[in-house]
């Protein structure tokens, strides 16, 4: 009979060791079924790791969604498809040069932020120098430098960018090497006066008929002597007069 006391003792205090690991469990955020087993704990093991990952993330995040600088904020070969993963709005505000420099993430940046239900917005950006330098972002929506009197390399060397679905200019804007080696550059939609030389897409010959009608048409009337260079092989390729003949 003592011996069925102790072990009866024994369940007692076990199954209170397993409530007391169950509510701990549940703490994490990790759901715990009404009647887990024991051979069941040592699973949760791993989802509670993973929820203390989740919090930290989140945390990261909501800790850095309040900070005015933009200026290399995301910059640098650390961020990448695994790691750039914002979770609050990117309302770009005062200098942000080098904001995206480097960033080393080869995604569709105006999928990511459509599948989380958030924006981008560069309206307010007072520098857009090397905004984008090096970084390997494959599409871009809007990107308004309309506010920025520079442009100075804002896409250069961006080997996987493809699209910018819109870039709104200004007249006064002022451009040097924006768009230096831009090789994979097809859809390019320009919005608002180019008023100033400097505009050069001679590194982006697949440029298509529709972007290099929107840059030429987005020329400045007023402005004499106005210029921007043009791939050659991008202008013969879109304005041909019959398909193959690349004689445009």
């Amino acid at each position: 009979m003592e011996i069925i006391e102790k072990l009866r003792g024994n369940i007692a205090e076990i199954n209170s060791v397993f409530q007391n690991i169950k509510s701990k469990i549940i703490e994490k955020g990790v759901e715990v079924d009404s009647e887990l087993k024991p051979i069941d704990y040592s699973r949760k093991i791993e989802d509670v790791h993973e929820a203390g990952k989740k919090a930290e993330y989140e945390a990261f995040w909501d800790s850095s969604a309040d900070n005015s600088n933009w200026a290399g904020r995301f910059a640098g070969s650390c961020w990448n498809a695994t790691t750039f993963k914002p979770n609050y709005n990117l309302t770009l505000t005062g200098t942000c040069s080098y904001c995206f420099y480097h960033n080393a993430a080869e995604i569709d940046l105006v999928d990511y932020l459509e599948k989380n239900d958030l924006t981008m917005n560069t309206s307010a950006m007072s520098n857009s120098n090397n905004l984008f330098t090096y970084s390997c972002f494959t599409r871009l929506g809007e990107i308004d430098m309309s506010g920025a009197p520079t442009a100075n390399s804002t896409f250069a060397y961006m080997h996987s960018l493809h699209t910018i679905e819109k870039l709104i200019v200004s007249e006064a804007l002022t451009f040097s090497s924006t768009f230096y080696d831009c090789p994979a550059l097809v859809k390019l939609i320009v919005e608002g006066v180019i008023g100033q030389n400097g505009l050069n897409f001679r590194y982006s010959p697949k440029l298509s008929k529709e972007s290099l009608t929107s840059i030429i048409n987005a020329l400045s009337t007023t402005t004499s002597g106005l210029t921007v260079t043009l791939s050659k092989t991008a202008v013969n390729k879109a304005f041909e007069t019959s398909e193959g003949a690349n004689d445009g």
